[in-house]
């Protein structure tokens, strides 16, 4: 592990997860992260937030996962999203974002196209992915939230872990979240992110963006009236109802580790999807905070 103490500069930071880290120096542990759903509401501080993503990181390590392998995010809106991209990129492996509302063909070619290693997933989508990933060669492994165990199939390419034990098998790990990990070696212009274009005249395109790329943008969002100094404020709040997996839905999360409060209401947009969700918002409730959520609905867009 390498000590990052010059990290709480902002001139200083070089990778993606340098954002996160920045946030632990900077500010100190604060609450950062409010996710309600119809079944539970979690609160995250920025500290569990970095030790989970620096687990997370050390597992998919230990599933293979190198330097410059590609990881797909596709899930719903929720805290798992932005843990998995700090742990992809602390790992060294490059996020494909991908939106959840994608039918399998479209899947199995980013996945195909960017020769993805691996997918971080939820149960909902995991009949989708099983199928569209069937025949993707370089396919190793599905992690999936709200499953248990390990499975394996001998027809198939890839192995399904469940979220929490790779989470948990880095464990040990998890007071490095200020450090570099170790045996990872990362130049600020090694590849970082890849969004795929909407492809609405063809295939999509695989965007690729580098580490010194998504810094530079955050640091440009974050523009120069924001916050320096101080505690954390209720009134310091991102409302976010953009798709994490959206080009600017991850450049505004970015934007929110380099101020003092980094507050993510975690559903995408206020209307009926084909999976059957629609996002609503509340009032904001006696912390003077909003809260969002998720809720099934009955009928299909």
């Amino acid at each position: 592990m390498t000590d990052k103490t010059q990290t709480n500069d902002i001139e200083n930071l070089q990778y993606l997860y340098d954002l996160s880290i920045y946030n632990c120096q900077k500010y100190g542990p604060f609450k950062s992260l409010i996710y309600e759903d119809a079944e539970e509401v979690c609160e995250y501080t920025n500290v569990e937030i970095a030790r989970e993503a620096t687990q997370l990181a050390v597992g998919l390590r230990r599933l293979g996962i190198e330097k410059g392998d590609r990881v797909i995010v596709m899930m719903l809106n929720c805290p798992e999203v932005i843990i998995s991209y700090q742990a992809i990129s602390r790992a060294g492996g490059v996020i494909i974002p991908v939106l959840p509302l994608l039918k399998g063909p479209e899947v199995h070619y980013i996945a195909e196209n960017s020769a993805a290693k691996a997918v971080i997933t939820s149960p909902i989508l995991l009949p989708l992915l099983r199928n569209a990933l069937a025949n993707v060669s370089t396919m190793k492994h599905i992690i999936s939230t709200g499953i248990e165990g390990e499975e394996r199939d001998q027809s198939r390419t890839h192995t399904l872990h469940a979220y929490k034990d790779v989470v948990t098998s880095g464990v040990a790990f998890a007071d490095h979240y200020l450090d570099d990990l170790q045996g990872v070696s990362l130049s600020p212009d090694d590849p970082a992110v890849i969004l795929y274009t909407s492809g609405t005249t063809g295939h999509p395109k695989g965007v690729l963006l580098t580490h010194r790329n998504v810094v530079s943008n955050a640091v440009s969002g974050r523009g120069s009236g924001s916050v320096e100094e101080g505690t954390p404020s209720v009134h310091e709040v991102q409302l976010a109802i953009l798709p994490l997996a959206h080009a600017y839905g991850l450049v505004a999360s970015n934007v929110g580790y380099l101020i003092t409060l980094l507050c993510e209401w975690f559903s995408p947009v206020a209307t009926c999807y084909s999976g059957g969700f629609r996002a609503e918002i509340w009032l904001p409730d006696t912390r003077g905070v909003w809260i969002i959520g998720s809720k099934r609905c009955s009928h299909r867009a």
